[in-house]
């Protein structure tokens, strides 16, 4: 079965594209009150980013941000994943993309 949509990572260049597609999401500017883009791409505490499920004219229409941050333990060090502001596209919803997005980001997350 062919899609229409293809798994990716952020990329610094996606910005626009991603900032379009949470004013689409939560309808204007109020997305910037509703999300923490701050935390997983402007200021990540480690590694921070997204998986995007993309069309093929390179709008995203889903994605799953994360941010990894230290967490110690009493037995050391560890990494710990936050997983933040999923959502999908209005028109693209009822087709898998949010479980794309979060296996895609979820196998990254175990792969550090």
């Amino acid at each position: 079965m062919n899609s229409p949509y293809h798994i990716q990572f952020y990329k610094p260049e996606d910005r626009p594209t991603l900032e379009d597609f949470y004013r689409a999401v939560y309808g204007g500017e109020v997305w910037r009150d509703n999300t923490q883009l701050g935390w997983y791409l402007d200021q990540p505490l480690a590694t921070g980013g997204s998986s995007l499920a993309v069309t093929e004219d390179n709008q995203i229409v889903a994605a799953q941000p994360f941010c990894d941050f230290p967490l110690h333990t009493p037995w050391g060090a560890a990494r710990a994943t936050l997983f933040l502001d999923v959502a999908t596209h209005p028109e693209h919803r009822r087709q898998g993309l949010f479980r794309r997005v979060v296996a895609a980001a979820r196998t990254a997350a175990f792969e550090r």
